[in-house]
């Protein structure tokens, strides 16, 4: 799922424009991302390791940009009983649930069928079992499957999924399948049918929206996530649960976040640009996620997506404080190159937006102004980065590795 994610968002990145290194992760990949010196990470990484924040902090490390959520929201959601306490705590509903040893759960049952148990720190419904009402033995569980196991209470009905982007919910999505929602129902050719938007009554439309907007601030995800949910009709709102957000969704054309996007007008190519823009280190939680504003218009909110095309334009290094990308001159005027700053990769041929000048601005161009930057990139035109200057926004990208 990792190679068919990269090599669609690799692609769609080239046809925005961009310089892109396509890296098959593996034992060498911090020899392969020096080697590719990109100013972004495009994570298009699954599972263990790739999104439960170990590949995460190996980039804050490394201090290079990336996409997506942090170290912290990373392993927070990938841990399915974690997920559920900060759910709760966000005052989200979920159903009762406990956490075993795989052998105990194979021994006894954890709780009254029905129920289902699955790994408790895997992703794409890998090794889920289902436990049906009235089932005399527990599900016998293989010993190469993980050691810790969350079982919780079945919910009949509705396999129900939320993408958000940035600080937007985009729709609701009905899955359609013959059965469980499985890894083969997920990725097979004709294993689900998507339904969007959803045909549902307007109270659980709306909560599933919402819902899924305060799954994402609740965890601290950035850039994009989705949440699933299940919806017993015959309880109404009463019987919509929320059962994990996926921190690293699918990345292919037809996988429902990008589903979702484009049925809110966010092409392909130009949701993979705005995941690059949006890139940066230090993705930590502000308490809530941080509204953005590319050209397609999401919620109004603080200073959107700064991009400059790199063509001729001035290099970048960072600065010491996290998050924060400077010019790398700043002093005498306008910002000018330096040799030996940061090498950069994607090229932005075709950009062009405009940047407003954050207030604090070290190199002291039209503070508070706004310039134009792209092509046509004036003499003297301020380049800084930030949202509003407060120094977490993302960085200006030439080449990105996926």
């Amino acid at each position: 799922m990792s190679l068919s994610t990269g090599a669609g968002c690799a692609q769609a990145l080239r046809t925005a424009g961009f310089e892109v290194t396509e890296i098959d992760a593996g034992p060498n990949l911090v020899a392969d991302l020096r080697a590719a010196a990109p100013d972004v990470v495009f994570n298009a990484l699954h599972g263990r390791w790739g999104e439960d924040g170990c590949v995460q902090g190996l980039l804050e490390w490394l201090r290079i940009p990336f996409t997506h959520s942090g170290v912290l929201a990373s392993a927070l959601a990938m841990n399915k009983q974690r997920t559920k306490d900060a759910y709760r705590a966000a005052g989200l509903p979920v159903v009762p649930s406990v956490v075993a040893h795989r052998d105990d759960v194979s021994a006894r049952h954890q709780m009254a069928p029905p129920y289902v148990a699955k790994p408790n720190g895997e992703g794409s419904s890998v090794g889920v079992f289902i436990v049906r009402e009235h089932a005399n033995s527990p599900p016998q569980i293989g010993r190469d499957m993980a050691d810790e196991f969350m079982v919780e209470a079945y919910v009949p009905g509705r396999e129900l999924t939320v993408a958000v982007l940035g600080d937007r919910a985009l729709t609701v999505t009905d899955i359609v399948t013959a059965g469980w929602y499985d890894y083969d129902a997920k990725y097979a050719d004709g294993g689900s049918r998507h339904v969007l938007p959803a045909d549902l009554p307007k109270p659980i439309f709306d909560a599933c929206m919402d819902y899924a907007l305060r799954a994402h601030r609740a965890l601290g995800c950035r850039g994009l996530s989705r949440t699933d949910f299940r919806w017993d009709d015959a309880r109404g709102t009463d019987g919509l649960f929320l059962l994990e957000t996926n921190t690293q969704p699918g990345m292919t054309p037809t996988s429902l976040a990008p589903e979702q996007a484009a049925h809110v007008g966010i092409s392909f190519s130009d949701l993979c640009r705005w995941l690059v823009e949006d890139a940066s280190c230090g993705r930590r939680s502000w308490g809530r996620a941080l509204q953005h504003s590319p050209r397609w218009a999401l919620p109004p909110g603080p200073p959107g997506i700064f991009l400059a095309k790199r063509q001729g334009g001035p290099s970048l290094e960072r600065d010491p404080r996290p998050d924060r990308l400077w010019p790398a001159s700043v002093a005498g005027g306008p910002c000018a190159a330096r040799p030996g700053a940061h090498a950069l990769a994607i090229s932005l041929a075709a950009l062009d937006v405009a940047a407003p000048v954050p207030a604090d601005c070290p190199c002291g161009i039209a503070r508070g102004g706004n310039q134009r930057a792209g092509r046509g990139l004036g003499a003297g035109a301020c380049q800084s980065r930030g949202h509003g200057g407060c120094g977490r926004g993302p960085v200006g990208a030439d080449r990105v590795a996926a």
